[in-house]
Parts: C-alpha cells; structure tokens; sequence
C-alpha cells in the first residue's frame, strides 16, 4: 500500500481524515480547496478510547481503521454486526475471515437528527453494517473500495 489518501467525514463537511496506509497514520484536519478525495469515509468515535475510525478503498481492497490499527478486507469473508446498547450505546463487532478484530462500544452521534438524514447517514457503524447483508452486497462493497 501506498500514497496518501483523503476521505471525508462522515457528519463533518469541513473536515478529512489524511490517511497514510504505510505508515498507519490517520490524521483528522481541517479540509483545504485542492484536496483530491479517495474513496473512503470516517468518523470520530463518541465516548470510545478509539478516536476515528473509518474505511478507506485501496489497491488491495477496502482497509478499515481504527486509529492507527488497519485491517484490508480482501475477499467477502467479513461480517459487520451493530447492537444497540442502553440509551445512546451501540456496540460493533467486526469479524474478517471469522476472526474478531474490533468490538467496541461507542456513543451514538444523535439520538434526535434531522428529519432528512437516516441513522446509517450519521453513524458510521450502521453504514458500514448494510454492507455485510448478503454475498452479492459484500462483492459490491469489495469492487467499489478496491481502487
């Protein structure tokens, strides 16, 4: 993997997360006129030791982030699971090739949001969830993040 890439924030227009892929940097920053942006999103992580988390295409296939821990998904052997906890908690398990890699429990971004966004818009976990549905989607997923 290599070269920087720039992927937006999920919630926030004016800010880009600068992913550098061999070195497993993730910086958040301020977006600036002239950035070409990759395929990718990312969020900040509410009330979680994980700062952002995100999902960035590759020539390798999608590479999810959590902070500076990356893990490329190279085939539909993945599952996304998305539990909500009491009151604002969620929990997400990521499992790649049966083995699970990420489990966290985090706050949701809203619990009241605008009457035109859905909460697979705002909350990074349940967009990436409709993702892991079924084969046909996972392949999907798989073409569209492997650049």
């Amino acid at each position: 993997m290599s070269d920087i890439k720039y992927i937006m924030n999920i919630m926030k227009y004016n800010k880009v997360c600068k992913c550098d892929l061999c070195n497993g940097i993730f910086e958040e920053m301020i977006k600036k006129d002239g950035i070409i942006m990759s395929k990718g999103i990312y969020s900040e992580i509410l009330d979680s030791t994980v700062k952002l988390m995100g999902l960035v295409g590759s020539k390798e296939g999608p590479v999810l982030f959590l902070d500076s821990e990356q893990y490329v998904i190279t085939n539909d052997d993945f599952d996304f699971i998305q539990q909500s906890a009491e009151g604002l908690k969620g929990k997400f398990t990521a499992y790649i090739k049966g083995k699970k890699v990420i489990e966290l429990e985090y706050k949701k971004p809203f619990s009241d949001f605008d009457a035109w966004s859905r909460e697979e818009d705002i909350d990074i976990f349940q967009w990436l969830l409709r993702f892991s549905k079924n084969s046909e989607i996972k392949n999907k997923f798989l073409r569209i993040y492997t650049t």
